[in-house]
């Protein structure tokens, strides 16, 4: 008697959390970062840069994503894919899983590599899709990392505007065309990104 007179007094647990929402998996162009743990840096150095793009064509292989850009930051990177299946998750787990893996074995380290899940915003229209596809490859540029975006190699950038080919996993059509088709269109959205350097 005393014990249940006990269970009934004490108070109810408070729950005041609640659930994550489900991230959007349909099928569409996503822009995707994720960051290092405690702002530390992601990738040390160019052999880490280079490790993880090395990633990038088996992630679009395995999970039928294009990539229509990309940068490898220090600290963080940035993608812009096409996904073809409802599998975002998948993919990103994978990708992120895979680096964790890797960072921890080449640097004989343990625990958490990425700060938290990663970020993943649907892009809704064409503005919010050329905004990022100039958005990523002045990031280095606006992080003081150099002067001008063909100076970092770790970006589709050169890729992207005709000065270094590429395989077909990396296809950035879908911000070229808008300016127009081939060499017009890389032209064009080189003034566009270029054009945005000294703007901040």
């Amino acid at each position: 008697m005393r014990g249940a007179a006990a269970r009934a007094a004490a108070p109810a647990p408070i729950v005041d959390q609640v659930p994550r929402p489900l991230r959007e998996q349909d099928p569409a162009i996503y822009h995707l970062t994720a960051n290092g743990v405690r702002q530390s840096a992601l990738f040390r150095d160019d052999a880490d840069r280079v490790g993880w793009l090395a990633q990038l064509p088996e992630l679009c292989e395995r999970y039928r994503w294009t990539c229509i850009a990309y940068c490898a930051m220090t600290t963080h990177y940035h993608l812009l894919v096409r996904t073809h299946l409802a599998n975002l998750a998948l993919g990103m787990q994978w990708l992120n899983g895979t680096w964790g893996a890797r960072f921890n074995r080449r640097h004989g380290e343990r625990g958490h590599v990425f700060r938290c899940r990663y970020a993943s915003a649907p892009i809704n229209d064409d503005d919010h899709l050329l905004e990022t596809g100039r958005y990523i490859p002045l990031n280095p540029v606006r992080a003081g990392a150099c002067l001008h975006p063909l100076d970092w190699p770790w970006s589709s950038y050169a890729a992207a505007i005709g000065l270094e080919p590429h395989d077909a996993w990396l296809d950035p059509r879908a911000i070229l065309d808008p300016f127009g088709r081939e060499a017009v269109g890389q032209a064009r959205y080189r003034v566009f990104v270029e054009t945005a350097i000294d703007r901040d």
